[in-house]
């Protein structure tokens, strides 16, 4: 019997911190689905408050926002949120000589 996932402690750790893309890809569904509701379709107020509250709370869903608050506290705010944080210390960035 072979074990197909072998997990290697020197391995490159391939799941990076997706956040800021998630993030990002909600502000722009929510814009666009905004300027469709009030130009295209004229909809209610009432209509377009429930909606918004619906797209933000599926995309902070999507985004795990219990991993998104532990990287905030190890890189960094706008590191995280741009993309440049890891979940990986500084010490196990150095490369062997």
């Amino acid at each position: 019997m072979s074990n197909k996932k072998i997990q290697r402690l020197n391995g490159k750790n391939t799941k990076q911190n997706k956040a800021g893309m998630v993030f990002g890809l909600t502000l722009a569904f929510w814009i666009i689905a905004i300027l469709d509701m009030v130009f295209v379709a004229h909809d209610n107020i009432f209509l377009i408050i429930i909606v918004s509250i619906g797209i933000w709370a599926v995309g902070l869903t999507i985004a795990k926002p219990g991993q998104i608050a532990v990287s905030f506290q190890e890189n960094g705010f706008w590191k995280t949120l741009l993309g440049q944080g890891s979940s990986q210390s500084r010490l196990g960035q150095r490369r062997r000589r």
